[in-house]
């Protein structure tokens, strides 16, 4: 139930692995110091792992305001490296040092040594990453946009004005083609009047501003007459042939509004460009362009609610989606909230461990992540709550900054309850590179390297029989143990806290660090 951030968007296994029937790469968002960069992998880099797993559940903050919640939830395999700032609270919301410089740093921190620490010490927290800080790197430097010619325009200021005049476009505008092919925006209030009037005077020399209906070319201004309700819109229509003919071309349909954002939004702008296109936006739901420090945009489509969330992580915000009645009881169109924010509380949402995360033991199921070949290996994650009929998203989660699947160490164990030995053999991290299905090769690794120990002892030091704590190493002991028929395989009840073993410092420290394959006893 969780969805990773690539080009494309938010995508699921089953989007991954469709997109790998035809294609030989794909583009995942890798968080890099801040910034967001794609990095290409290929079919190689993807992770299942079927069968049984020890997750960790955690769930943040709800509230019915967006300043009251953080909308974080995921659930990860208790292995799983996450990128997080963990240490003692007071209040658990202060950190015990109010001085930046002495908090605890964000690192990697495995799920489940994270709710250790949290139910040793009640006072501990976990704070997360939820934005790209730097905004999104651009991959085009050509000098100039690919709109500035098709449009006619030329400097700084006349760019700076089209980019928030096309957010405005996408929020509140259409094509307009009945009698004159006009690019038409919608002002609601006066306070928007005056935005728009300042953006088109920066246009002027391209749109001269004109009152006079019939215009060949320039803005025209009206008001709409036919509703009371109605009588304070004010329409300014674009009525400029290569203005139009360059709307239409790049939007999806005829004569409706943009629906989607253009291609050159995602690898042609720099941040500071991007926030122009979500202050435009940003206006055309009713918000003040000086306070953009969060806000919410409507959209009426999976598809833009969707890319809307993109734009504004590409932006440097964080961003939720909410579902949002329409104010029309008759009306079945979707609608959605898009909430942005750069406050503390949602761009790095911290919360109590022993409060707000939980183990699962033995969830059945499959999990799956990707390598990225980026610089510390992080990625951007949300959790799917709810899809339609369709599988189409309904709700989700805040998306947050996680690692990626990257292969550490493992150990297996074996007690010899006749003379008290312990032996942990080391599993290198070198034994699950390029593999796939990793639960099922833990298994049979594991079968292999317990046939290597019996068959090392010698023959009176073997065992009559072996006790296997974990029924889905059954099979495989069963067949890898056909050269000693006389030696009993059975599974057992008994719940023995072999994995906690591993969570003494100097085993785990001897696990971890190993360089090669290591058998102690």
């Amino acid at each position: 139930d969780h969805q990773l951030l690539t080009e494309f968007g938010f995508w699921s296994l089953a989007q991954v692995q469709t997109h790998f029937q035809s294609h030989a790469t794909l583009k995942m968002a890798c968080y890099v110091d801040g910034v967001l960069e794609y990095h290409p992998i290929t079919v190689d880099d993807i992770t299942v792992d079927e069968g049984t797993h020890d997750l960790v559940e955690m769930t943040g903050s709800t509230g019915k305001r967006p300043e009251d919640t953080n909308d974080v939830s995921l659930m990860p395999t208790a292995n799983h490296r996450m990128l997080l700032r963990v240490g003692a609270t007071v209040n658990e919301r202060e950190w015990v040092s109010s001085d930046d410089t002495m908090l605890p740093p964000f690192e990697v921190h495995t799920a489940g040594s994270v709710l250790d620490k949290g139910n040793s010490d009640e006072s501990v927290a976990a704070q997360f990453i939820a934005r790209f800080a730097g905004g999104a790197a651009t991959t085009d430097c050509a000098d100039r946009l690919p709109f500035m010619d098709a449009l006619g325009l030329q400097t700084d200021d006349e760019v700076d004005a089209f980019l928030q005049l096309y957010g405005y476009w996408l929020g509140s505008g259409c094509l307009f083609g009945r009698d004159t092919d006009t690019v038409q925006l919608v002002s609601k209030m006066p306070a928007i009047d005056n935005y728009l009037d300042s953006l088109f005077e920066k246009l002027h020399r391209v749109l001269p501003m004109s009152a006079a209906a019939g215009a060949t070319s320039g803005v025209h201004m009206s008001y709409i007459a036919e509703s009371a309700e109605l009588s304070n819109y004010r329409l300014y229509d674009i009525v400029d042939a290569r203005w139009f003919a360059y709307f239409k071309a790049e939007s999806p349909y005829d004569y409706k509004c943009g629906g989607w954002l253009w291609e050159w939004v995602w690898k042609r702008l720099d941040m500071r460009q991007l926030r122009l296109i979500v202050v435009g936006l940003h206006t055309a739901n009713g918000g003040c362009q000086s306070s953009m420090e969060s806000g919410l945009i409507r959209a009426y489509s999976m598809r833009f609610r969707d890319e809307l969330q993109r734009l504004l992580l590409h932006a440097g915000y964080s961003a939720v989606f909410r579902p949002e009645p329409s104010n029309d009881p008759l009306s079945t169109q979707e609608q959605w909230a898009v909430h942005f924010t750069e406050q503390a509380q949602q761009v790095e949402p911290m919360f109590n461990v022993r409060k707000n995360f939980r183990g699962v033991a033995q969830k059945s199921g499959a999990v799956w992540c990707v390598s990225v070949p980026s610089k510390g290996q992080f990625i951007m994650v949300r959790r799917v709550h709810e899809t339609d009929a369709s599988g189409q998203v309904l709700s989700a989660s805040r998306p947050v900054v996680v690692g990626n699947t990257k292969p550490i160490n493992g150990a297996m164990t074996i007690l010899n309850p006749r003379t008290g030995q312990c032996f942990i053999k080391v599993i290198h991290s070198s034994v699950w590179a390029g593999q796939k299905r990793l639960g099922q090769l833990a298994k049979w690794k594991t079968a292999e390297e317990t046939v290597a120990l019996v068959r090392s002892l010698p023959v009176e030091e073997q065992p009559n029989q072996l006790i296997v704590s974990r029924k889905g190493m059954l099979d495989p002991l069963e067949v890898t143990m056909l050269d000693f028929p006389n030696i009993t395989i059975r599974g057992s009840e008994m719940q023995l806290p072999l994995q906690a073993l591993l969570k003494i410092e100097k085993i785990g420290d001897m696990i971890l660090k190993a360089t090669e394959p290591k058998m102690s006893m």
